[in-house]
């Protein structure tokens, strides 16, 4: 019995079989008869086998596409379909369909914030490791956009710890362009007024 997977306990005048796997599943209790034996009267069961059958009427909603059961019925009875069965009424939900009908929410309008000039605002991004090296062996570059104008600058680089570096050099960059003077003779006219 051991051997097939189950766990004996003996106690008091019995013996009782749990299933291995389950600990609750109490398969038999067999009392103690003379001599201290414990005789287990075994029947063969036959081979049984069940079959799985789908109920027609989610195997059509399916078919056709997730089409509503009111909709298959009325296909039925005005003979729309030849090869249609009788549809039932059924209970429960299509897990497909009720993700379908979800909605997401859209997204707010107006919490977007663009910038007004150029240089308020920059996106920036590095990207790497490249399996293959770049100009010069870099595997990296890094991205700066400036957001008003979408002017771009693409700065590449040997190792990702050199980022810091290449910011400060763009940085430099952009401060001694026009658009920074500009930028800076803007905010000291706001000033004044």
């Amino acid at each position: 019995m051991m051997e097939k997977g189950y766990t004996l306990h003996f106690g008091g005048d019995s013996c009782t079989i749990y299933d291995n796997k389950d600990k609750a599943l109490k398969i038999a209790e067999v009392r103690m008869k003379e001599h201290r034996c414990f005789p287990i009267h075994l029947q063969y069961m036959g081979r049984t086998a069940m079959k799985a059958q789908e109920d027609q009427s989610w195997l059509w909603h399916r078919r056709l596409g997730h089409f509503n059961f009111q909709g298959l019925k009325i296909l039925h009875q005005k003979k729309m379909m030849t090869a249609l069965p009788q549809i039932q009424a059924v209970e429960g939900a299509c897990e497909a369909c009720l993700q379908g009908k979800q909605h997401k929410k859209p997204f707010p309008s107006g919490t977007s914030w663009r910038a007004k000039a150029v240089l308020e605002l920059i996106h920036t991004d590095v990207c790497g490791l490249m399996r293959t090296p770049l100009h010069e062996q870099n595997r990296y570059f890094i991205l700066f956009i400036d957001d008003y104008s979408r002017m771009t600058w693409v700065y590449f680089m040997r190792e990702k710890s050199e980022v810091f570096k290449v910011f400060k050099k763009f940085k430099n960059l952009v401060g001694e362009t026009k658009w920074s003077k500009h930028k800076s003779s803007q905010k000291r006219s706001r000033k004044r007024i």
